[in-house]
Parts: structure tokens; C-alpha cells; sequence
């Protein structure tokens, strides 16, 4: 599991309008926000690219029988192609708040760790889904920015 910090300012001062039982609540909801918002962009679909299993792992099939699985599979129905998105990987992302000042965006589904996790394998990567790690690297300005606001307002108040 990777851990991505935020740097904010004025939490301080939260605190002392507040006092330390609502500015913790505060400071969670902080992190929710934040949260929030990386969920709002690991949750995004990559453009739709076709890519190839030679393009992907140097040749087509691993084995005769999974060559064979292959093609049952095409002409059975069971397997369709090209492969039609429903949606549902990137609506199961979630946020939840975590012991001490602590947020969880995560994904329940096992093969999730194959499509953007560290186990990323090399057909999701080539197709262009980026790795969770990745993302909040580069989402944390935005996620420091999404706090940030919270607090400038909660301040004018």
C-alpha cells in the first residue's frame, strides 16, 4: 500500500476556533476531500486503445490450450470481442477514513492490483491505465488545493 502526504496550512488555527474535538473532525473531513478528489481521477477511464497480446507479451498465446480456451470462447459467445466497458471498475472506487488522521482510497476488487496497482501488468499499462501510486503523486498539488480551500473558508467564517 502506498502513503501519499499533504501539506496544509492554518490547521492551527482550526484548531483554536474549533478546539481539539471538532478540529480533528475537521482535519478528517480535510482528508476526505482530499481523498475525494483522487478518487475522482484514478477513477478514469484511459481512451480506448487496442492493443494486441504480441504487442503486449511478445506473442500471442502463453499455450495451446489457452489458445484453445481462446477461440472455444469466441465462437461459443461466451468471450466477445472487441470487449464492451461497462463502467463498473471505475464506479467501485471508494474513500474511507482510516485511524488517526488517516485516508483510504482503494478498490474492491481482487484483480484491481493487475489493472492499476503495483501489480500493474503490462496489457494495462501499454493500454494506458496509470498506476494508483502514480496518480496521487501527481494529483497531490490538486488534493493540497481541494484542503486548502476547506480551511481558507471555514477561516472567513
Amino acid at each position: 500500500m502506498s502513503t501519499v502526504s499533504i501539506k496544509v496550512t492554518g490547521i492551527d488555527k482550526i484548531y483554536k476556533k474549533l478546539g481539539a474535538v471538532q478540529g480533528a473532525k475537521f482535519q478528517r473531513a480535510l482528508l476526505q476531500a482530499a481523498g475525494k478528489h483522487l478518487k475522482s481521477k484514478v477513477s478514469r477511464y484511459p481512451k480506448r486503445k487496442s492493443v494486441t497480446r504480441k504487442q503486449a507479451f511478445g506473442k500471442p498465446f502463453q499455450s495451446k490450450k489457452q489458445r484453445g480456451w481462446f477461440f472455444a470462447s469466441l465462437a461459443d459467445g461466451t468471450l466477445e470481442l472487441p470487449y464492451k466497458r461497462s463502467g463498473n471498475f471505475g464506479r467501485k472506487w471508494y474513500v474511507r477514513p482510516m485511524a488517526g488522521f488517516k485516508t483510504k482510497v482503494g478498490h474492491p476488487y481482487d484483480y484491481a492490483d493487475y489493472i492499476q496497482g503495483a501489480g500493474q501488468s503490462r496489457m494495462m499499462e501499454i493500454i494506458g491505465w496509470k498506476k494508483l501510486e502514480d496518480v496521487a503523486e501527481d494529483e497531490r498539488a490538486g488534493m493540497e488545493r481541494a484542503a486548502q480551500k476547506i480551511i481558507e473558508y471555514a477561516l472567513r467564517k
